[in-house]
């Protein structure tokens, strides 16, 4: 079927404030529902399109600029449309059971995004999730394997557990060498996950002779911003390279930009004056026995329109990551997803 133009669309469909087309179950196998375009519903307000296998949104989603809510669970498309990001009224949306979706638009825009507090249940297969800027969200549960790639809580004050959150992030993910996961936590000070803690931009430690199957690093920066400025890490902000595989060079960049209208600042940056950041690193690579020593080195590289000292690195730390404890690590994991099913004949 053609698109409908805006212009021609039926009469009947101009009056429509809500749409629902609705499978009463999902089945991952089942036909996928062509929705071809959005543009002759111009006036809705509600779009419940679920358990309908709709593999693709159309971009013209962006033409319901009255739409407040809706739900599109149980579907398989692998992405949103970025023309999400017109939709001015949106408040409220649903994506339960979206089992293939890889990556979420920054809808950080819209006041929905601002008053989140929990996020959980999200696929596997989900590699990036933006939620800079939700000030309410309080709470956020991975799941077991998670395939998060790139994560980012900026301004997200309210977080409640974060040591426990950076925890869960960096070892219940799935690990893939020469594949670095990074996410980035409001915070003040290197967590006490990480054993290595230096205050500056770089630390250095000495290795154990003879020295154990080293297979990564988890990593973390805190960085100082000033009031009145907020940070955001998009995943082009990181860069890295190797020294001889002891050292490992970070180069942030992330987007600094100063907010004017005093409705930005948090209660955090009033009372502290600073907006501090934790970026997180997980590395898995292996690594060398012949080295005798390992450090992890940071740099900030801001946009030459923002003012000096806007943002600076305050701390660093690390820990290793042996092989003998990745394997253990594997084991807990497979003792965790088998505890369900063995409950069933406890």
């Amino acid at each position: 079927d053609q698109p409908v133009p805006h212009d021609h669309a039926p009469p009947e469909f101009h009056g429509f404030n809500s749409v629902d087309i609705t499978r009463f179950n999902y089945n991952g196998d089942g036909a996928s529902f062509l929705c071809n375009s959005l543009s002759m519903f111009p006036c809705l307000k509600e779009l419940n399109l679920i358990n309908l296998n709709i593999k693709v949104i159309p971009d013209d989603v962006c033409g319901l600029q009255f739409l407040e809510k809706l739900d599109w669970s149980g579907n398989d498309f692998e992405t949103l449309p970025e023309t999400m990001k017109q939709l001015p009224r949106l408040k409220y949306i649903s994506l339960c059971n979206c089992r293939r979706l890889k990556a979420l638009p920054e809808l950080v825009q819209l006041e929905t995004c601002k008053k989140l507090k929990s996020i959980e249940g999200f696929p596997l297969c989900l590699k990036y999730l933006y939620a800079h800027g939700c000030e309410s969200l309080e709470t956020i549960s991975f799941p077991l394997n998670h395939s998060i790639k790139h994560l980012d809580l900026s301004h997200c004050f309210c977080l409640k557990h974060e040591e426990h959150l950076i925890t869960q992030f960096l070892t219940e993910g799935q690990n893939e060498e020469d594949s670095p996961r990074f996410a980035c936590f409001p915070g003040t000070e290197v967590p006490t996950y990480f054993d290595k803690i230096g205050t500056g931009k770089a630390y250095t430690t000495g290795l154990p002779w003879p020295t154990p199957k080293l297979v990564g690093f988890d990593g973390c920066v805190v960085i100082a911003c000033e009031r009145g400025f907020r940070i955001q890490f998009s995943p082009l902000s990181y860069d890295y390279d190797w020294n001889y595989e002891r050292y490992f060079h970070l180069y942030l960049q992330p987007d600094l930009f100063h907010c004017r209208d005093s409705s930005f600042h948090s209660t955090e940056e009033e009372e502290g004056g600073t907006s501090d950041h934790l970026v997180i690193i997980r590395r898995v690579k292996n690594i060398s026995s012949s080295i005798n020593k390992f450090g992890i080195q940071s740099n900030l590289q801001l946009s030459k329109e923002v003012r000096s000292p806007s943002a600076e690195i305050k701390a660093c730390g690390f820990s290793l990551i042996w092989e003998d404890d990745m394997r253990d690590k594997i084991k807990t994991k497979k003792k965790k997803r088998r505890r369900p099913l063995d409950s069933l004949f406890s």
